[in-house]
């Protein structure tokens, strides 16, 4: 069975609605999981890339502070709530221009 937007865009919002930390990570994981280990979701070849590269992006999310200053590659949380709504805004966009 697909997924929806609708169900990728809440698991971003329940990503966002998490306090920081493991439990949080562990969402990101699981959109990750989402987004390159299945084939069939139900969205336009667009919003399929904003959610690509936003999942690739986040990759590079940590919870951990001290894990984030010894490697600057990771981002905290204040960047990850900025990715993942600048990745909805885009994807809102698109889905009006096509409407």
């Amino acid at each position: 069975m697909s997924i929806s937007f609708n169900e990728i865009k809440e698991k971003l919002h329940e990503i966002l609605n998490e306090k920081p930390g493991e439990i949080r990570e562990h969402l990101v994981w699981k959109f990750d999981d989402i987004i390159f280990l299945r084939d069939d979701i139900d969205v336009s070849d667009e919003i399929e890339d904003v959610l690509i590269d936003l999942a690739h992006v986040l990759e590079y999310y940590n919870s951990d502070p001290k894990l984030r200053k010894e490697n600057r590659i990771f981002f905290g949380d204040e960047e990850l709530e900025l990715k993942i709504n600048t990745a909805l805004q885009k994807i809102e966009v698109l889905r009006n221009k096509t409407k």
